[in-house]
């Protein structure tokens, strides 16, 4: 392999991981998981299973149709492609063949396996909760703080929050000082909360929002404990 080390290749190993994001990497494992106990059930060898052939693929396919959403399949299936590409195995899976697999798994989703559409949130429905929630109480300030900036600053729930506290990096997630409120020159206010990493923007991007003094109000009630 030409003058390429063995660090070398050590440091394209440590590399590559860092395609996906930590959540993403833990999403996949799942993928990874089924695809080995179908491979075992099916005796499947081990240099069978990378490069994985087209026809096995589908096969673990139709065999997960039906019983779990198209959305869960079509994950697993990135999974098991992201394998691939982490070990510099070619995923040779011809597109049409594969998409439409996925489509027919997509449309014999079981009933149990999708979610019903809910409702929209409306500020009516935030200032029910505002009138449940005491704002000098350190949980509820938080709670409602999060609900208010992911409302008007129309952001994804998961960029907003971390669904365990031991998972929190200050390099990642929010922090009360990534938090202000700017005035132009006219007089007018706008809330900017920048999130320091997303999938979409791995250099970070700022969130901000300006609305009708009702809508503030609601806002900057819940962040006053927010940025304590």
């Amino acid at each position: 392999m030409g003058n390429l080390s063995a660090e070398d290749l050590e440091l394209i190993d440590g590399l590559m991981p860092h395609a996906w994001t930590q959540s993403t990497r833990e999403s996949y494992g799942a993928g990874l998981l089924n695809w080995h106990v179908f491979c075992d059930e099916k005796e499947v060898a081990e240099e069978q299973r990378a490069p994985a052939s087209s026809i096995l693929v589908t096969s673990f396919i139709a065999m997960l149709a039906g019983c779990y959403s198209g959305k869960t399949i079509s994950n697993y299936m990135s999974g098991i492609r992201a394998w691939h590409i982490l070990h510099g195995i070619p995923w040779n899976i011809p597109s049409p063949e594969h998409d439409a697999a996925l489509k027919a798994a997509d449309a014999l989703t079981p009933s149990q396996a999708r979610r019903e559409k809910r409702q929209p949130f409306t500020v009516e429905i935030i200032s029910a909760i505002r009138g449940q929630l005491n704002l000098e109480d350190n949980l509820d300030a938080a709670v409602f703080a999060c609900l208010t900036m992911a409302f008007y600053g129309i952001v994804r729930v998961g960029e907003f929050t971390v669904k365990r506290i031991r998972d929190f990096d200050p390099a990642i997630h929010i922090k009360p000082s990534n938090m202000q409120i700017v005035t132009d020159e006219r007089g007018f206010s706008t809330t900017v909360v920048f999130i320091p990493r997303t999938k979409s923007a791995p250099e970070g991007e700022d969130v901000y929002w300006a609305g009708p003094p009702k809508a503030l109000i609601y806002v900057r009630s819940g962040n006053q404990k927010f940025r304590r």
